[in-house]
């Protein structure tokens, strides 16, 4: 049986991580939006 502590760190833990993942997809989004439209960029 797990104590209060360690239940309170894994939640502390786990939503951490989710606000991490949501900021590295926000991020990944911004990146994309800046860059060219693969349309109209040519080599």
């Amino acid at each position: 049986m797990r104590s209060s502590h360690q239940e309170a760190s894994a939640k502390s833990v786990m939503r951490g991580r989710a606000l991490q993942t949501s900021w590295v997809m926000q991020n990944m989004h911004d990146i994309s939006q800046n860059l060219p439209d693969p349309d109209t960029f040519t080599f």
